[in-house]
């Protein structure tokens, strides 16, 4: 009984800790923006949700072709949320060395971290991507650390609530 609890406890310790163990910080940003990617596949379940009952199907198909060009995937929004929040619970597992990558990240003057990325999804449709929704990879991560290891969250916050956040800090 006593080789079945350490083994256990040892299988336990290795999974949650080898999400990223040996990985680089490339790796680790890579997830850190990939839960956007997983946040918009979220957010744009929950939208077609709404959206199925107001637009013709010709529409939702052509919107859904566009989307999959950009590689958003539409699914049940509870899937999509749970693969979101998964996400953030692996890296979470590995709060130490994300907190550090993030930081020499926002450290380093690298040019890539001015690309601008969208915050939050938009439908294919809507011809307006107003400029507060777009934000660059630095104050992502900024975004990032506060709320998901600062502050806890197991999920982004709404766009206006990180637009405040980023003025006022």
């Amino acid at each position: 009984m006593k080789i079945k609890v350490t083994f256990l406890v040892f299988l336990f310790s290795l999974l949650s800790h080898s999400a990223f163990a040996g990985s680089n910080c490339d790796s680790l940003m890579a997830e850190v923006y990939n839960v956007f990617k997983l946040k918009h596949n979220y957010e744009a379940s929950v939208m077609y949700q709404q959206k199925k009952e107001t637009l013709a199907p010709f529409h939702i198909k052509s919107a859904l072709k566009m989307d999959s060009l950009y590689k958003i995937v539409v699914e049940e929004p509870a899937v999509s949320f749970k693969k979101y929040t998964e996400k953030i619970m692996v890296i979470k597992l590995n709060k130490s060395t994300c907190i550090s990558c993030i930081k020499r990240e926002l450290d380093n003057k690298n040019t890539s971290l001015k690309a601008f990325l969208l915050y939050n999804y938009k439908f294919p449709m809507d011809s307006y991507i107003g400029k507060e929704n777009m934000m660059n990879r630095q104050d992502i991560l900024k975004i990032f650390k506060h709320f998901i290891f600062d502050l806890d969250n197991y999920t982004l916050p709404p766009l206006k609530v990180a637009a405040e956040y980023l003025k006022n800090n």
